[in-house]
């Protein structure tokens, strides 16, 4: 089963000035954190993986598991959908990059 062992938390301008190599996937994230005080919903919009949500829980070759290491954008306000887009089209540009 595949293990998240690391969590980088960023802000954009932080996200600017660090490489991007080594994370398995990048998500945004609401500023005041993925999940709200008597919430019971994960807050964070995919931008980037390296594999399929499905993959990221699967249980069929438990002995192949994987470390994952996620990388975290603190974004003002999740539902931006502008702001969103922005973000991935970033992720996705440095990444082809690298």
């Amino acid at each position: 089963m595949n293990v998240i062992t690391d969590v980088k938390l960023v802000s954009p301008q932080e996200l600017d000035a660090m490489s991007l190599d080594g994370f398995n996937t990048i998500e945004a994230v609401q500023e005041d954190g993925p999940v709200a005080e008597g919430d019971d919903v994960y807050r964070t919009i995919r931008l980037w993986s390296d594999r399929s949500a499905s993959e990221m829980v699967s249980l069929e070759h438990p002995e192949k598991g994987e470390s994952i290491r996620v990388l975290q954008i603190n974004v003002p306000d999740i539902a931006d959908k502008e702001e969103i887009e922005r973000l991935k089209k970033e992720v996705s540009s440095r990444l082809a990059h690298s």
